[in-house]
């Protein structure tokens, strides 16, 4: 989460092992995002995002699964930029 709590973002985990990268946003900030992902492998992979209105609030939901190749057991690091500044702390999740 941003230091003034204007940007949240957040993995989660749910059901069987469906794991979700999300970007929250109190306005619309900007339009397109990118979302990195680093393996266990140490490979990286990056996709660009598109922020959308979800009710009052701006956001996406990316499913890991759908978006990245899995690369093996481990710990995944996420990061998430826009135009160029990197949007909070980089984030983990681990698979087993």
């Amino acid at each position: 989460m941003s230091p003034s709590g204007d940007i949240t973002l957040r993995t989660r985990a749910r059901g069987a092992g469906q794991i979700y990268l999300e970007l929250g946003a109190q306005a619309r900030y900007f339009a397109r995002y990118r979302l990195c992902v680093s393996a266990p492998t140490r490979r990286r992979d990056c996709r660009v995002f598109t922020l959308r209105r979800r009710g009052r609030i701006y956001g996406s939901v990316v499913r890991w699964q759908r978006s990245f190749p899995p690369r093996g057991v481990g710990t995944y690091r996420v990061t998430w930029s826009a135009e160029g500044n990197r949007l909070g702390p980089a984030l983990v999740f681990i698979i087993r």
